[in-house]
């Protein structure tokens, strides 16, 4: 009886040790599934920053060269166009300097006469504002001296 007990007690120390032995193998097979899916997520991570710095790079370009064939045609037709181009072709000032005198007296003088008028009428107004306010703090001052 003892020997069975003694033989049961080896099968069942025999049967946990595979179990522990089963398990740790599981546990590392596990770890090396998690280590392979996040080099995966890295290279994949990795892979879209190159494709979208590539893609900004391509807009970029493409950008340059559209400014660049923007101003070469408005170099060379703008001036037969006088009157005709619709409202955004010219962007800023210096689209006026590929463009002939009639274009720089017809648009850049305007645009400063407006800047001025506006800057003017605020002036005026922050001027007649603070008027306005002494004005009310002296009568104040003198009708608490009476």
């Amino acid at each position: 009886m003892l020997e069975k007990f003694a033989k049961d007690d080896r099968l069942e120390q025999m049967s946990a040790q595979r179990r522990r032995q089963k398990q740790l193998e599981h546990q590392r097979e596990v770890q090396t599934l998690i280590e392979a899916r996040r080099t995966a997520l890295a290279v994949e991570r990795a892979s879209q920053a190159e494709r979208l710095a590539e893609e900004q790079q391509i807009a970029e370009e493409r950008r340059r060269i559209i400014e660049e064939e923007r101003q070469l045609i408005l170099q060379q037709h703008a001036e037969q166009l006088f009157g005709y181009l619709p409202k955004g072709v010219i962007k800023n000032e210096n689209d006026l300097e590929f463009m002939g005198p009639a274009y720089k007296a017809e648009y850049c003088p305007k645009s400063r006469n407006l800047v001025d008028l506006v800057e003017k009428s605020l002036v005026s107004t922050q001027q007649a504002a603070k008027n306005d306010r002494n004005s009310v703090s002296s009568s104040s001052s003198n009708n608490m001296r009476k």
